[in-house]
């Protein structure tokens, strides 16, 4: 069994999901254990593409974001 995580979550997940999906929702099936919320990111393409060229340089971008914002919190607290 999963025991929930007291922090936030941040889920990248690709635009093109298969009809039969298990985790369609935007949250991938993480709101149910992380306790502080989700942040979920689409990214362009689908399981497979968002790592390569060019959808895996969305997947930076947005991976980098969510580090910075995290820097950004811990040094002004």
């Amino acid at each position: 069994k999963y025991r929930p995580y007291a922090g936030r979550v941040n889920v990248f997940r690709a635009a093109e999901q298969p009809r039969t999906a298990p985790h369609r929702e935007p949250t991938q099936g993480w709101g149910a254990l992380a306790q502080g919320g989700v942040d979920s990111h689409e990214i362009p393409g689908d399981h497979f593409s968002i790592i390569r060229t060019p959808n895996v340089f969305v997947m930076a971008d947005k991976m980098r974001a969510c580090l910075d914002a995290l820097e950004k919190r811990d040094n002004a607290g």
